[in-house]
């Protein structure tokens, strides 16, 4: 399991070798300049402030439906529309990969970000589960305030309680999704997990022995 260590300055993987092996499951994480992504990273102590689930529409059950990389994350942000209802929210929602990165890349200066692989047993039961997981009432939930997210996180990392459901942020998001796979134990609630866990030894513990793969920074637009 990798350290929360940034980028290096080593020539970046083009993104477009990672999305051949990327699998349903594996985790991205962005670095961001907004207000908000700045508190998220000095809370958290790591450079990385937003995560979300890659998901190969295939597994869903959406292969000629939706683009084949999906991103499920849970975003401020509303300039792509949200293939579930098909406009944009926020909260969570589920969006093309691709565009995801390059306009974050082009748009809101969020060059930096590693891929994650997740190294499990996956099950065909898992994409089922993950599926109705996305169409619960989790997907209506909006994004919460800077001040309810940091109060939330309190909760779920002190004080070991789920937060409230309407207003789910990213890592919660993703946490919440790997409990519906039944890929991560409930003793710790959703709002218990910040991005940076996902690159930190011992905070983020898999079942069926899974682990998570060394991080591999990346460059979004190639």
């Amino acid at each position: 399991m990798a350290n929360s260590t940034p980028l290096v300055t080593a020539a970046l993987t083009p993104w477009t070798t990672l999305a051949k092996t990327a699998r349903t499951g594996d985790v991205i994480l962005m670095h961001g300049d907004f207000p908000g992504s700045v508190l998220i990273e000095l809370f958290g102590g790591t450079t990385w402030s937003h995560s979300g689930m890659i998901v190969r529409a295939a597994d869903i059950g959406k292969a000629g439906v939706y683009p084949d990389l999906l991103f499920w994350e849970s975003n401020t942000l509303t300039n792509l529309p949200d293939l579930i209802n098909g406009v944009g929210k926020t909260g969570p929602m589920l969006v093309d990969l691709n565009q995801r990165l390059i306009t974050n890349a082009r748009d809101y200066k969020e060059a930096e970000m590693t891929y994650v692989p997740v190294n499990i047993n996956r099950q065909p039961s898992d994409w089922a589960a993950l599926w109705a997981f996305m169409n619960s009432p989790v997907h209506k939930a909006t994004f919460p305030s800077e001040t309810e997210m940091g109060w939330e996180e309190i909760e779920g990392r002190i004080f070991r309680k789920q937060s409230r459901m309407d207003q789910i942020f990213c890592s919660e998001l993703v946490a919440g999704s790997m409990q519906s796979m039944k890929w991560l134990g409930t003793e710790w609630p959703w709002n218990a997990y910040e991005p940076g866990d996902f690159v930190k030894a011992g905070h983020v513990e898999l079942l069926r022995g899974g682990t998570l793969g060394q991080n591999v920074p990346f460059d979004p637009t190639k």
